[in-house]
Order: C-alpha cells, then structure tokens, then sequence
C-alpha cells in the first residue's frame, strides 16, 4: 500500500469510510482512534469510533450499529463543541465503492444539475456535457471529477453496478443531511495512477471471479458521498460554546432491480419504461416483510397488486403491460408492509427546466466594497471557511477604519485576538463593541 499526501497531515488511502469532522481529509486521517464496542438492548451491537479534535478541542465520535433482522448499517453522528469560542466545522462522509464501465451514480429523479467544489462551476444533470451521460463512471475522462447534487430535495443516494446488478443505497434526513456528492478517478491512463497509489491490487482469487469488473490491475472506486449542515465544499457551519449536533444515516445493499428512483430506510424502488407499453417495477429491501403488497396504480386506479415476501436476499421485480398512449406521470408505484403500512413509494413527475444557477464569485478586495455590513460578512466567511489563501483581517480592518465602534467587526476582532491569547488587545477590541452595543440600553 503506497499512502499518498491526500489528508491534512499527509497519509491517506481509498477503502471503507473517511469520516471527516470538522475539516474535509481531517488531521487524524489515516491514523487510530478511540473505539468501543457495545451490545444493545435489542441484541444489536454497535461500534463507537471517534476522538477530541486537538486543535478546536472539538469532540465528535460516530455510532455504527447493525440491529438484527436488518441488512443496514446505522450511523449515528455526534458533534460537541467543548471549547469557550464558537467554532466553524463541517461533516462529510465518503463511502469508497468498487466501480467499472457498468457504474452509475444515481441522485434523485429531480436533480437537474450539479456542481462543483465552492460552485465555481455548473453542469447539466445528467447530460453534463452534450452528448455525455455523467451518471456512468466510464464517461468521465478528466483526471478526476468531483459533481454535487445541486437543490437536492430527496433522502437518498445510490450507486448501482449493472453489471453486477448489485448496489448501495444511502437514506438520510435532507433537511439535515443536505450534501449529496460523487468523487471519481477519471477514466483513463492518468487516473489510473491513483488507483495504483492508494489501493491494493488485486488477488489471484478476485481476478478469477467476477469481482473484477475490468482487465485493470488495480480496482477502480469512487466515493458515494454526503454531507451533513452544508451542500458544498469547502462550506462550513458555525457550532456554538457547549452545543452538541446529532445526526442519522443510513446504508444497505441493494441488488437485481436495476436502479432506483426512491429509497427509505426500510426499501428502494425502481420504475422504468421498457417499451411503449410495458414498464418494470423493482424493490429491494432492508428488512424481512413477510406478505408485503406490491401495488401500481394509473391515475389513482390499481392496475397491479401482488403479494410478495420480500427481503435483503430477495427482491422482488416485475413487467406490467400498460397502455402505450399513458405517460410515466400517470403511475404511481407502492410496496406495503402486510398492514398497508407503506414502505418506499414513487411517482414519476414532469420537471420545469430549471435555469442554471450562478456561480459564486470570488470575494472582491476590501477597498471595493461599499458597506461596513459587507466587509464583516466577507471576513467572516473568510474565516468560516478557512480560506488560506486570504485574511479575514484586512477586511475586518478596513471595517474599523471606517467605523472605529462597529459592534460586529470589534467582536471578530476581539474573538481572533482571544484565540491568539493576546487578552489585553482582545479586551479592548470586545469593550468597543460592548460600549456601542449597550449605548442606549441603560436609562
């Protein structure tokens, strides 16, 4: 294994899942943890991971936990600040997956585009270029890509190997777990080089099997990623003094019905237009469901019901002869549980072409803003984001020269300085504030 200088720190290497908390590729990438292991209550077991980030003494630790009868894995996400100064972090978790020319990435049927690091840059989902399928691994060619879902309103992400007709699905809350992202090695001989320099080769036995996918000596992976509390990278939030953040995700495996369309944490479906007038359903569960229903329904009418048994190892897939005129938008496709209680659910529905968004611009100099409000915003996103390429100071200080009281650009200053613990400039700088802050308070 040849480590490369990916992590803040130098080492890394492809494989499992990165966790990155509260920068992205973390200072500790790459080297051991705190861990712990527990049975609970329910007969599940659960492994803790994690450890106190040093230099923000920032505490985060992750709860893996397979819970019996099901075929997911369970991560539970904690964040605590514990230091007396509010911090800036972010959380993203790259899943490293197996990929070939059969590989596609898949966001949700109403993704339009997608974009990349800082939106510099946009791109048409899922023809990112003309002509050019960007869901398919094998159609990147750059030396590596990385594309974000851009406006993402669904709980979930997958990866789906048609070769292999096997896949996975990630479910989590998108109003909090709001990133939904693909990083890849391109396809061709330049990027193939990562792949020699941050993975194993392959066995003998692999190579006799089908694993392989490919003639390539090393195996070629992308990162199924996601991104909790921001959509973007290098995008970072604010954590305040004692404020604990929690999340939930989920992962499990999918196979034999040849993509998805929608996925929650107990199953995934698929509904596809095999020819004018036949279309395939598909689900694929997390769970066993005994006498499940498998329901489709045109315009509000059941056109097709079956019970079926459905689990992990047992997906459940089926051809219906529909009426060639009916558009997609008129089926609605079900799986129940033998209660009715719904399990995973799809309609198809007509998309408004969106606009392409704006980029996001670079920050102009200090002395070409007009307002002191937007020199203390540009500092602070400056330092929200750890930009090393610029200096929140300057602003904060072209700020203070127009405005020596600023109540908001001496509270920066006063917390930078303090970080610094150069207390006696710090004290000043926060009693300026104070001062313009309570001006007329006191009666």
């Amino acid at each position: 294994m040849i480590a490369i200088l990916i992590g803040m720190t130098g080492a890394w290497m492809s494989g499992g899942v990165e966790w990155n908390i509260p920068h992205h590729h973390r200072s500790s990438s790459f080297m051991g943890m705190d861990w712990k292991t527990i049975v609970n209550p329910n007969g599940g077991k659960s492994v803790w991971v994690g450890e106190t980030e040093l230099r923000h003494r920032m505490k985060w630790s992750v709860e893996l936990t397979v819970d019996p009868g099901r075929s997911y894995v369970k991560a539970r996400t904690r964040v605590e600040n514990r230091s007396p100064l509010i911090q800036s972090m972010l959380f993203w978790a790259n899943v490293s997956v197996h990929c070939n020319p059969d590989y596609e990435v898949i966001f949700a049927p109403n993704v339009q585009h997608g974009t990349d690091h800082a939106k510099v840059r946009f791109c048409d989902w899922p023809e990112g270029k003309p002509g050019v399928d960007f869901r398919f691994w094998k159609n990147h060619t750059d030396q590596f890509r990385s594309v974000f879902a851009w406006d993402f309103q669904n709980d979930f992400l997958a990866g789906y190997d048609h070769g292999r007709q096997a896949g996975t699905v990630h479910v989590g809350n998108h109003h909090v777990v709001t990133g939904k992202k693909f990083f890849l090695w391109g396809n061709h001989p330049r990027a193939n080089m990562w792949d020699k320099m941050l993975t194993d080769p392959w066995t003998e036995e692999q190579k006799k099997g089908s694993l392989t996918g490919s003639d390539a000596e090393y195996p070629q992976y992308l990162e199924l990623m996601v991104g909790a509390w921001s959509d973007n990278q290098p995008d970072y939030s604010w954590i305040h003094p004692g404020e604990v953040r929690e999340h939930v995700q989920y992962w499990y495996p999918i196979r034999g019905i040849g993509g998805v369309k929608n996925a929650t944490v107990d199953a995934a479906v698929n509904f596809e237009r095999k020819s004018a007038d036949v279309v395939k359903i598909g689900f694929c569960a997390s769970g066993a469901f005994p006498n499940a229903q498998a329901l489709v329904f045109q315009n509000g009418e059941e056109i097709f019901s079956q019970t079926v048994s459905i689990d992990p190892g047992k997906p459940f897939q089926q051809e219906i002869t529909v009426p060639a005129e009916a558009k997609d938008t008129e089926f609605h496709v079900l799986l129940t549980d033998a209660e009715g209680n719904p399990l995973v659910a799809y309609q198809p529905r007509e998309l408004e072409p969106e606009v392409k968004p704006e980029i996001v611009k670079a920050t102009p100099k200090p002395e070409d803003f007009e307002t002191v409000e937007e020199l203390f915003l540009a500092g602070q996103r400056i330092e929200q984001f750890h930009n090393a390429r610029m200096d929140p100071m300057e602003y904060y200080s072209e700020a203070l020269r127009r405005d020596s009281g600023d109540a908001r650009a001496n509270t920066a200053v006063g917390l930078r300085l303090a970080r610094e613990a150069k207390w006696a400039e710090a004290e000043k700088h926060l009693k300026t504030a104070l001062a313009r802050l309570e001006k007329n308070v006191r009666g």
